[in-house]
């Protein structure tokens, strides 16, 4: 354990030796140890922890932070293109409308009676209550 020196008596102590000796004899013994030990307070829990678990608690808590942050700007895409798409679909309503009122300005009963009546025709509800009343028209 403790190198001896070339020269000189074996049996004399280096004084680095003598000071090793003295200082074993002061230290406790490993039972004081053991006794010191189980009176000292219970670890704190992330002293119970090691390491490995450590690092993937960490990564595991970094790969849910990650996760919701891409869901929150997921979630924000979706709602403007949602948005966007509602607008649109707005827009083609009002389209809509606006095309049948055209089309009814052009077709519409009104339109139409107005053609007749210039053309010389009778309106069809005047000519169809003269057939159901009875009265037959008679050619001359």
């Amino acid at each position: 354990m403790f190198k001896r020196r070339k020269y000189g008596p074996p049996n004399q102590t280096t004084r680095r030796q003598r000071a090793v000796e003295q200082a074993m004899t002061t230290v406790r013994s490993w039972q004081e140890l053991t006794i010191i030990d189980e009176s000292t307070p219970e670890r704190k829990v992330i002293a119970r922890v090691s390491t490995l678990q450590f690092g993937l608690i960490i990564f595991l808590l970094a790969g849910i932070l990650t996760g919701y942050i891409g869901h929150i700007h997921t979630s924000q895409d979706l709602l403007a293109e949602i948005n966007t798409q509602r607008q649109e679909n707005v827009r083609l309503h009002l389209q809509h409308n606006r095309l049948v009122a055209d089309y009814n300005a052009f077709v519409g009963p009104s339109v139409i009676y107005g053609r007749a009546e210039a053309l010389g025709l009778q309106r069809g509800h005047e000519y169809a209550g003269l057939i159901h009343s009875g009265a037959q028209q008679t050619e001359p």
